[in-house]
């Protein structure tokens, strides 16, 4: 007996074979997944889709994300086990000291850092302090240099300034006083004629060290 079969029939049944024996290669290919924390997992076959890599486990489907796994290798379907090592939410005792282990050495490298940036800013602030070290002395020296004229200015004008009359008669101590207060005075205005040029010689010392920057 002799049956007709389509065109389109015909079509239809030579690419439902080509795609069963396309799928009977893929099954036959098995899947070894390395974990980043170090867990390697066998499954008979496996798919991706997107972020997610997905297994056969306990008459189901397992996902997991592609950000946690290392690598992907094919291997023949007779080499397949179900886990080799642990669950890939699972990490082992190893892999998990690894983490800690990872994680306290880049704790302790971030330390590092901070500490050699806080010295790098101390030595930098230091260098700075150096460099306009000239500049603040020259100022602060030119400083002293006008306050000490302005009390040569007050001293000598003190000392120069004639003994006030009185009315009626003082004291000896009062008048011990006055005698006490002329003197500090002229003691005063001398000690600044004496001292300003000096102090004028020192600025100009300063000033040549200084350079340009205190012109």
């Amino acid at each position: 007996m002799m049956i007709k079969v389509s065109r389109g029939v015909l079509f239809f049944l030579i690419g439902t074979a080509a795609c069963l024996l396309l799928a009977g290669d893929v099954l036959a290919q098995g899947c070894r997944i390395t974990l980043k924390n170090g867990n390697v997992i066998s499954a008979p076959n496996c798919h991706e889709e997107r972020d997610v890599v997905y297994i056969p486990k306990l008459g189901g489907t397992v996902g997991m994300h592609k950000r946690d796994v290392a690598k992907i290798e094919k291997i023949e379907a007779e080499e397949t086990v179900t886990e080799s090592v642990g669950a890939p939410d699972t990490p082992s005792a190893e892999g998990a000291g690894k983490v800690r282990e990872a994680r306290g050495r880049t704790a302790a490298e971030r330390r590092e850092q901070r500490k050699a940036e806080k010295q790098e800013a101390r030595a930098i602030k230091a260098a700075r302090a150096e460099e306009e070290r000239p500049f603040t002395e020259f100022k602060s020296f030119e400083a002293s240099l006008k306050q000490a004229r302005v009390n040569e200015t007050i001293a000598c004008g003190r000392a120069l300034e004639p003994m006030a009359p009185v009315s009626r008669p003082i004291s000896g101590e009062q008048a011990a006083a006055n005698i006490k207060v002329s003197r500090d005075a002229s003691d005063g205005c001398k000690y600044y004629k004496n001292q300003i040029p000096k102090m004028e010689k020192k600025l100009e010392e300063l000033r040549s060290i200084c350079g340009s920057k205190c012109q």
